[in-house]
Order: structure tokens, then sequence, then C-alpha cells
């Protein structure tokens, strides 16, 4: 019972995201549309924006976790965005009735997560320590989360291979090289923890 009732207020947020921004949504309105008490929704979720941050990842998470290694970052972001792109309705509408800092929180979260896996390969390769993998992860993170938050904040209208061009070309070999600074750094003894 309790996968069902989680798939069925996922599937009446979604069903409800593409008529209608996410703020304007109440737990009522959930629970009436897939038929659950109030009473489960609260087992399951603290609240509204608990559900969305589960939906999102259910949906998007295994279109990002494809795609871990350096070379493949502009084939694995291409396949976020053209999917992003697909439910166009449900990202803006949910986008519009969230909370931007609490989301870049999550964002940045999802995207230090998927980073580190490649900095983490990259940093064994060079034998650079896991401090180095996870402090190049934080900073590339800031890249891809706000490449991301500024397509789809001005509505996903820019082309996905221009976007994708422009990060290649400014980020081309910058993952080992900056790498590399940190295990210099950490090799003279200059570790600072975050």
């Amino acid at each position: 019972m309790t996968d069902l009732a989680q798939r069925a207020l996922e599937q009446s947020l979604v069903k409800l995201v593409r008529v209608t921004p996410v703020s304007k949504i109440t737990i009522g309105d959930l629970t009436r549309d897939c038929g659950v008490s109030r009473s489960t929704f609260y087992y399951h979720y603290r609240d509204i924006y608990d559900l969305v941050g589960q939906v999102v990842v259910a949906r998007f998470g295994v279109v990002i976790g494809k795609d871990r290694g350096q070379g493949s970052w502009p084939e694995g972001l291409r396949r976020v965005m053209e999917e992003l792109r697909r439910d166009e309705v449900f990202i803006r509408n949910v986008y519009a009735g969230v909370d931007h800092n609490k989301a870049r929180v999550y964002l940045m979260e999802q995207g230090e997560n998927l980073m580190y896996g490649v900095a983490h390969q990259e940093a064994e390769a060079i034998g650079a320590d896991d401090e180095a993998a996870r402090g190049v992860a934080h900073v590339y993170a800031f890249i891809f989360v706000g490449a991301l938050v500024e397509w789809v904040s001005e509505g996903m209208e820019r082309d996905i291979d221009e976007v994708i061009d422009d990060l290649r070309t400014t980020l081309d070999g910058s993952f080992a090289h900056s790498l590399a600074n940190w295990k210099l750094r950490n090799d003279r003894g200059g570790k600072k923890k975050r």
C-alpha cells in the first residue's frame, strides 16, 4: 500500500502541476485527486515541496545518473535539458511555485553529487585525494546548476546545443587542470577544510 500511495500522490502532483503552479496546489487538492488521506500524505512527505523534490529526482535523476565520465558530461547535460524541455509546462509550474533559494540548495546537492562522480574518477587517475574531488565538484556544480537555472528561468528558449557548446568551449580540459591544482596545493601541505 505504501508504494501505491506514494505513486498515486506523485502522479497526482504531476497531473495537477501541468495546469497549476506548485504554490497554488494544496495537500487537500492532492489527496482528493488521488483518493488518499491527509495522514497518508504526511506519513510519506513533510510538505508539498518534499513531494516535488521526490518527483523531480525520480523523473530526472535517472537521466542525470547515466553519464558520469568527464567526456560524457555534454551528452548527459543534453539529455537532462531535453527531458526538461519535453515536460516544459511541468518544469515551468514547478519553477514558478518554489522558493528559488531552497531550489538552489537542492539543485546544488544534486549537482555536487553528479559532479563528484566525474571528479572522483579524474582524481583517482592523477592521484589526487578525495578533498580535491569534492572541491572541484563543488565549483563545477555552481557552473552547471547556474547554466540550467538560467536556461529554465529564461523559458528554455535558447538552443540546447548552443548552451552546451558555450560550456564545452569554456570548460574543455579544465577538470584535469583544476584537480592538478588541488593536488599540488594539498601536496605542499596547503590543505584547508571546507
